[in-house]
């Protein structure tokens, strides 16, 4: 099953796997690729 997030949403990126970040959104965690994601706090590594 699919969650999408609109634009504006947080997520909290969990790890990286490749070209994907690992995340947590509206208590699901799943895959978005790291091309669809903007880093507003912090940094991914």
């Amino acid at each position: 099953k699919l969650l999408k997030l609109g634009p504006g949403n947080l997520m909290d990126v969990l790890s990286t796997a490749g070209k994907l970040y690992k995340v947590v959104a509206a208590g699901k965690t799943g895959y978005v690729p790291v091309s669809h994601v903007s880093i507003v706090s912090g940094s991914v590594s």
